[in-house]
């Protein structure tokens, strides 16, 4: 059932990658967790800021780097199990100071002023980069659960289950909905953020649906389904 709801879904589970740092760091946080343990849309728009194309610029350049730093201090560390998001993983690590020391490093040498500041861009990026209105629309939704219902790989006594999960990515997926104009400010950077989402940059764009397995997983870890 999972693998093909997999298959039919791409770009619903691909929003995992609106936290792309769970990638990076072995985390699996699927997007539907996410948007449950947060609430509202409400309370994802409290997790955003309105983006500008420097701030996109900067975060894209402090990946890299960021990156490295997660992978270090999840191997020496561990993530918190309370952080929630990937990005709350770094501000879990900053309460200890060898390491907030390295992270506020990082975060100055790319202009942004704390760690809190940084993991707003992180989020608002990555949640407009995977926002997809019209694969949202009902008429999407309208069409997997026919494709669910029509499928000779759903034995009939799952096809119940197999269709509430398809509506349970649907409402998470809406649940991550971007401020107002962070869509167009990234729309220039598309490529490079797909490189940062673990894609290949013809794969990613929010018109085509980008890769449906939702990225590359690090060594050693299964993307999340």
């Amino acid at each position: 059932m999972t693998s093909f709801v997999s298959r039919v879904a791409p770009r619903l589970l691909a929003t995992a990658r609106t936290f792309a740092m769970a990638l990076a760091l072995g985390v699996s946080v699927p997007a539907i967790a996410v948007a449950q343990s947060s609430g509202t849309e409400a309370a994802i728009a409290q997790m955003q800021v309105p983006l500008t194309a420097d701030m996109v610029q900067r975060f894209i350049a402090s990946w890299p780097e960021f990156k490295a730093l997660g992978d270090k201090l999840a191997a020496d560390r561990g993530v918190d199990p309370d952080a929630g998001t990937p990005t709350a993983a770094f501000a879990s690590w900053a309460k200890e100071a060898d390491a907030k020391a390295e992270i506020d490093a990082v975060v100055a040498k790319h202009g942004f002023a704390s760690l809190e500041d940084w993991i707003a861009a992180a989020d608002s990026v990555m949640i407009a980069f995977s926002y997809d209105e019209e694969e949202l629309s009902e008429e999407r939704l309208a069409e997997i659960l026919a494709e669910v219902e029509a499928s000779p790989q759903v034995p009939p006594d799952q096809k119940a289950a197999a269709a509430a999960q398809v509506r349970e990515y649907f409402a998470a997926a809406r649940t991550l909905k971007p401020l107002p104009g962070n869509v167009e400010t990234i729309e220039p950077f598309l490529d490079e953020l797909a490189l940062v989402a673990g894609g290949a940059p013809e794969d990613a764009s929010p018109a085509d649906g980008g890769p449906a397995d939702g990225g590359d997983a690090p060594a050693g870890e299964a993307a999340p389904n």
